[in-house]
């Protein structure tokens, strides 16, 4: 699995982040961190509201602000919590937290996007194209983040980030704990027995 990150190959590693993840001291940090900043107190400005010299017109300003507050009304519509978790914990475990925006009608006849995460197992870099692929039931498909369709969760980079991804640091001390969990636990199990005392 860590050669296949080396490489930009995410199938295995996805998975193994999983299963790092399991491990109560691990994913507590990890979920520690993730809610820390999805915790924060959030506010809505239009670009260039909390910065002085306001050049637009009133009816600019007026649209700005009805924006600001429609985004805010719609937020959790659009970005759903547990969406924006999986899919930072994806970017900082893997550097490759692939979201896709779902684009959809509102009742008041306004466009509005929903992030649908994807599993990072799903996705691979490619060196002559220099992008990330996706794998689908349909085939494969090149991403181009910041389109209007795909978002990823990159916090190291574009290019070679997943190698200063958290599970090439975990990974290795995972396994180690595993493996000593599980040999206390057969000791446990053998010389916890009356009969092997004796």
């Amino acid at each position: 699995a860590l050669v296949q990150l080396e490489l930009g190959v995410f199938l295995e590693p996805a998975l193994l982040s999983d299963a790092v993840l399991s491990d109560d001291r691990i994913g507590g940090i990890v979920d520690t961190r993730v809610n820390a900043l999805f915790g924060l107190p959030m506010k809505f400005e239009w670009q260039g509201q909390s910065g002085g010299v306001q050049e637009e017109s009133a009816e600019v300003v007026a649209l700005q602000q009805e924006i600001a507050e429609w985004t805010e009304r719609n937020w959790e519509r659009m970005f759903p919590a547990a969406a924006l978790k999986e899919f930072a914990r994806a970017g900082l475990m893997l550097n490759a937290g692939l979201g896709e925006l779902v684009w959809d009608w509102t009742t008041d006849g306004k466009l509005l996007p929903a992030l649908k995460t994807w599993h990072s197992q799903f996705i691979y870099w490619r060196w002559d194209t220099r992008s990330y692929w996706l794998t689908h039931a349909d085939g494969t498909l090149e991403l181009s983040p910041g389109d209007g369709q795909w978002i990823l969760s990159s916090p190291n980079g574009y290019e070679h980030g997943w190698l200063y991804a958290l599970l090439r640091r975990l990974a290795k001390l995972w396994i180690d704990r595993v493996f000593t969990l599980r040999d206390y636990a057969r000791s446990s199990e053998k010389f916890g027995l009356g009969v092997v005392m004796a």
